[in-house]
Protein backbone atom coordinates (compact mmCIF):
# COMPACT_ATOMS: atom_id res chain seq x y z
CA UNK A 1 0.00 0.00 0.00
CA UNK A 2 2.06 3.12 -1.41
CA UNK A 3 -0.34 5.91 -0.39
CA UNK A 4 -2.42 4.27 2.63
CA UNK A 5 -5.18 6.13 4.62
CA UNK A 6 -5.02 6.44 8.45
CA UNK A 7 -8.30 6.44 9.57
CA UNK A 8 -7.53 5.91 13.03
CA UNK A 9 -4.49 5.79 15.53
CA UNK A 10 -5.09 6.35 19.00
CA UNK A 11 -6.30 4.02 21.87
CA UNK A 12 -9.22 1.57 21.81
CA UNK A 13 -10.31 -0.09 24.54
CA UNK A 14 -12.04 -3.34 23.55
CA UNK A 15 -13.53 -6.22 25.74
CA UNK A 16 -12.85 -9.52 23.35
CA UNK A 17 -15.45 -12.40 24.49
CA UNK A 18 -14.86 -16.24 22.93
CA UNK A 19 -17.61 -16.95 20.69
CA UNK A 20 -19.11 -13.75 20.45
CA UNK A 21 -18.63 -10.93 17.92
CA UNK A 22 -17.16 -7.77 19.61
CA UNK A 23 -17.81 -4.68 17.50
CA UNK A 24 -14.12 -2.12 17.06
CA UNK A 25 -16.04 1.55 17.04
CA UNK A 26 -14.02 4.43 15.18
CA UNK A 27 -14.23 7.23 17.08
CA UNK A 28 -15.21 9.22 13.64
CA UNK A 29 -16.85 8.13 10.69
CA UNK A 30 -14.78 7.17 7.22
CA UNK A 31 -16.38 6.86 3.77
CA UNK A 32 -14.26 4.88 1.49
CA UNK A 33 -16.50 5.63 -1.89
CA UNK A 34 -14.31 3.37 -5.14
CA UNK A 35 -13.88 5.34 -8.53
CA UNK A 36 -14.28 1.85 -10.83
CA UNK A 37 -14.82 -1.60 -10.30
CA UNK A 38 -11.32 -2.28 -10.14
CA UNK A 39 -10.86 -0.94 -6.92
CA UNK A 40 -10.30 -2.93 -3.75
CA UNK A 41 -10.47 -1.77 -0.14
CA UNK A 42 -7.30 -3.64 1.86
CA UNK A 43 -7.45 -2.69 5.44
CA UNK A 44 -4.75 -3.26 7.73
CA UNK A 45 -4.94 -3.26 11.73
CA UNK A 46 -1.30 -2.53 13.74
CA UNK A 47 -0.87 -2.90 17.66
CA UNK A 48 1.63 -0.75 18.34
CA UNK A 49 1.16 -1.49 22.19
CA UNK A 50 -1.14 -3.83 24.75
CA UNK A 51 -1.66 -2.51 27.75
CA UNK A 52 -3.67 -4.29 29.27
CA UNK A 53 -4.35 -8.32 27.94
CA UNK A 54 -6.98 -9.43 30.98
CA UNK A 55 -6.67 -12.98 32.40
CA UNK A 56 -4.88 -13.97 29.15
CA UNK A 57 -1.27 -13.33 28.27
CA UNK A 58 -0.74 -12.46 24.45
CA UNK A 59 1.32 -14.63 22.18
CA UNK A 60 4.63 -13.69 21.03
CA UNK A 61 2.89 -13.22 17.09
CA UNK A 62 -0.84 -13.01 17.59
CA UNK A 63 -1.95 -10.97 20.09
CA UNK A 64 -5.77 -11.26 19.08
CA UNK A 65 -5.82 -15.55 19.05
CA UNK A 66 -4.56 -15.58 22.69
CA UNK A 67 -6.48 -12.81 24.40
CA UNK A 68 -9.90 -14.21 22.64
CA UNK A 69 -9.41 -17.94 23.26
CA UNK A 70 -7.25 -19.04 25.97
CA UNK A 71 -7.29 -22.49 24.69
CA UNK A 72 -6.57 -20.71 20.73
CA UNK A 73 -9.71 -22.81 19.48
CA UNK A 74 -11.06 -19.71 17.47
CA UNK A 75 -9.61 -18.93 14.49
CA UNK A 76 -9.79 -16.32 11.52
CA UNK A 77 -11.07 -17.08 8.17
CA UNK A 78 -8.83 -16.47 5.02
CA UNK A 79 -10.49 -17.33 2.51
CA UNK A 80 -13.44 -15.87 0.04
CA UNK A 81 -16.98 -16.23 0.37
CA UNK A 82 -16.91 -16.22 4.27
CA UNK A 83 -20.63 -16.27 5.29
CA UNK A 84 -22.36 -15.80 8.34
CA UNK A 85 -23.57 -19.33 8.33
CA UNK A 86 -20.13 -20.60 9.07
CA UNK A 87 -19.23 -21.06 12.86
CA UNK A 88 -16.12 -19.63 14.73
CA UNK A 89 -14.50 -22.36 14.18
CA UNK A 90 -15.65 -23.98 10.47
CA UNK A 91 -13.40 -25.46 7.81
CA UNK A 92 -11.45 -23.22 5.49
CA UNK A 93 -9.31 -21.44 8.41
CA UNK A 94 -5.63 -20.90 10.20
CA UNK A 95 -4.93 -20.33 13.74
CA UNK A 96 -3.31 -16.97 12.95
CA UNK A 97 -6.08 -13.88 14.09
CA UNK A 98 -9.89 -13.72 14.59
CA UNK A 99 -13.01 -13.54 12.81
CA UNK A 100 -13.82 -10.30 11.31
CA UNK A 101 -16.61 -8.65 9.49
CA UNK A 102 -18.56 -5.40 8.28
CA UNK A 103 -21.77 -3.98 9.69
CA UNK A 104 -22.96 -1.79 7.16
CA UNK A 105 -26.46 0.57 7.49
CA UNK A 106 -28.07 -1.23 10.07
CA UNK A 107 -27.30 0.16 13.47
CA UNK A 108 -23.99 -0.33 15.79
CA UNK A 109 -23.28 -0.76 19.45
CA UNK A 110 -20.03 -0.74 20.39
CA UNK A 111 -18.91 -1.07 24.19
CA UNK A 112 -15.81 0.45 25.22
CA UNK A 113 -14.08 -0.89 28.55
CA UNK A 114 -13.74 1.65 31.01
CA UNK A 115 -10.65 2.85 33.36
CA UNK A 116 -11.87 3.60 36.33
CA UNK A 117 -12.12 1.07 39.35
CA UNK A 118 -14.89 1.75 42.00
CA UNK A 119 -14.65 0.82 45.68
CA UNK A 120 -15.07 -2.77 44.65
CA UNK A 121 -11.83 -2.78 42.68
CA UNK A 122 -14.52 -3.82 40.08
CA UNK A 123 -14.92 -1.28 36.39
CA UNK A 124 -18.38 -0.70 35.89
CA UNK A 125 -19.19 -1.60 31.66
CA UNK A 126 -21.59 -0.86 29.90
CA UNK A 127 -23.27 -2.75 27.30
CA UNK A 128 -26.40 -3.92 25.30
CA UNK A 129 -28.18 -7.38 25.30
CA UNK A 130 -27.47 -10.13 22.86
CA UNK A 131 -27.88 -9.65 19.56
CA UNK A 132 -29.30 -6.20 19.77
CA UNK A 133 -28.77 -2.87 18.48
CA UNK A 134 -30.08 0.78 18.06
CA UNK A 135 -33.02 1.28 15.72
CA UNK A 136 -35.31 3.67 14.71
CA UNK A 137 -38.83 3.10 16.07
CA UNK A 138 -37.86 0.25 18.75
CA UNK A 139 -36.61 0.20 22.25
CA UNK A 140 -33.04 -0.66 23.06
CA UNK A 141 -31.85 -1.31 26.30
CA UNK A 142 -28.56 -0.64 27.73
CA UNK A 143 -26.68 -2.42 30.47
CA UNK A 144 -24.64 -1.76 33.40
CA UNK A 145 -22.76 -4.56 35.18
CA UNK A 146 -19.51 -4.84 37.89
CA UNK A 147 -21.22 -1.01 38.94
CA UNK A 148 -21.40 -0.51 42.99
CA UNK A 149 -24.21 -2.47 44.70
CA UNK A 150 -27.20 -0.99 45.68
CA UNK A 151 -26.55 2.17 44.68
CA UNK A 152 -27.75 5.29 42.38
CA UNK A 153 -26.39 5.42 38.51
CA UNK A 154 -27.65 7.58 35.60
CA UNK A 155 -26.77 6.74 32.17
CA UNK A 156 -25.16 10.03 30.28
CA UNK A 157 -25.65 10.93 26.55
CA UNK A 158 -23.53 13.04 24.55
CA UNK A 159 -22.79 14.03 20.67
CA UNK A 160 -18.82 14.60 20.73
CA UNK A 161 -15.60 11.97 21.63
CA UNK A 162 -13.53 14.74 20.15
CA UNK A 163 -13.94 18.20 22.62
CA UNK A 164 -15.79 19.14 25.29
CA UNK A 165 -16.80 22.98 26.59
CA UNK A 166 -13.52 23.76 25.03
CA UNK A 167 -11.25 20.73 25.98
CA UNK A 168 -10.01 18.08 24.18
CA UNK A 169 -11.37 14.61 24.96
CA UNK A 170 -10.57 12.23 26.54
CA UNK A 171 -10.23 14.34 29.95
CA UNK A 172 -8.77 13.13 33.19
CA UNK A 173 -10.78 13.36 36.12
CA UNK A 174 -7.86 13.27 38.43
CA UNK A 175 -8.68 17.26 39.14
CA UNK A 176 -11.78 16.41 39.86
CA UNK A 177 -10.90 14.04 42.81
CA UNK A 178 -11.10 10.90 40.69
CA UNK A 179 -7.61 9.51 39.56
CA UNK A 180 -7.78 7.26 37.12
CA UNK A 181 -11.15 8.11 35.64
CA UNK A 182 -11.79 10.03 32.11
CA UNK A 183 -14.20 11.85 30.30
CA UNK A 184 -14.67 9.55 27.40
CA UNK A 185 -17.14 11.83 25.36
CA UNK A 186 -19.63 14.92 25.97
CA UNK A 187 -22.23 14.76 28.88
CA UNK A 188 -25.37 16.08 27.02
CA UNK A 189 -28.03 14.78 28.70
CA UNK A 190 -28.49 12.92 32.07
CA UNK A 191 -31.76 10.45 31.87
CA UNK A 192 -33.60 9.48 35.11
CA UNK A 193 -31.07 7.45 37.74
CA UNK A 194 -31.86 3.85 38.17
CA UNK A 195 -31.09 1.58 41.48
CA UNK A 196 -28.55 -1.05 40.64
CA UNK A 197 -28.69 -4.28 42.24
CA UNK A 198 -27.04 -6.68 44.66
CA UNK A 199 -24.05 -7.68 42.21
CA UNK A 200 -23.77 -4.16 40.55
CA UNK A 201 -26.61 -4.29 37.57
CA UNK A 202 -28.84 -2.05 35.89
CA UNK A 203 -30.27 -1.33 32.61
CA UNK A 204 -32.17 1.62 30.86
CA UNK A 205 -33.83 1.54 28.28
CA UNK A 206 -34.21 4.05 25.33
CA UNK A 207 -36.83 4.89 22.68
CA UNK A 208 -35.62 6.09 19.53
CA UNK A 209 -38.39 8.06 17.43
CA UNK A 210 -40.02 5.88 14.59
CA UNK A 211 -38.39 8.61 11.11
CA UNK A 212 -35.14 7.26 9.95
CA UNK A 213 -31.44 8.39 11.91
CA UNK A 214 -29.35 6.67 9.57
CA UNK A 215 -25.60 7.79 10.21
CA UNK A 216 -26.63 9.32 14.01
CA UNK A 217 -23.58 8.81 16.30
CA UNK A 218 -24.68 8.87 19.66
CA UNK A 219 -22.01 8.15 22.97
CA UNK A 220 -23.15 6.77 26.19
CA UNK A 221 -21.65 6.38 29.81
CA UNK A 222 -23.06 4.92 32.86
CA UNK A 223 -22.32 7.80 36.33
CA UNK A 224 -21.95 5.60 39.33
CA UNK A 225 -22.77 7.17 42.75
CA UNK A 226 -19.76 5.45 44.70
CA UNK A 227 -19.13 7.56 47.71
CA UNK A 228 -15.99 4.97 49.10
CA UNK A 229 -13.96 5.25 45.49
CA UNK A 230 -12.64 8.47 45.74
CA UNK A 231 -13.05 12.39 47.12
CA UNK A 232 -15.47 12.58 43.61
CA UNK A 233 -17.78 10.35 44.75
CA UNK A 234 -18.21 8.50 41.35
CA UNK A 235 -17.08 6.18 38.90
CA UNK A 236 -17.84 6.11 35.05
CA UNK A 237 -18.11 3.60 33.64
CA UNK A 238 -16.60 2.45 29.97
CA UNK A 239 -18.50 3.94 27.25
CA UNK A 240 -20.97 3.20 24.16
CA UNK A 241 -20.70 4.23 20.56
CA UNK A 242 -23.96 3.93 19.62
CA UNK A 243 -24.87 3.88 15.54
CA UNK A 244 -28.71 4.49 13.79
Amino acid sequence: MPNPTTVYRGPLLVRFVRDQWVPIGLPASYVWIPTSLADNLVIDFISWQVIDTGAVPPSSTFFLTSRSSATGGISRAYLLGWTTTQPATSAGVDGSGIKLGFLLNDGNFVSHDGSCAGSSAQKPAIGALPGTWPQAGAPFQVTLTNGPPNQVAALVLGLDSSSYLGLTLPLEMAPLGAPGCRFWHSWELFLPAVLTDGLGASSFTLQFPNQPLTGVRLYATWLCLDLSANALGFVPSGFSTMIL
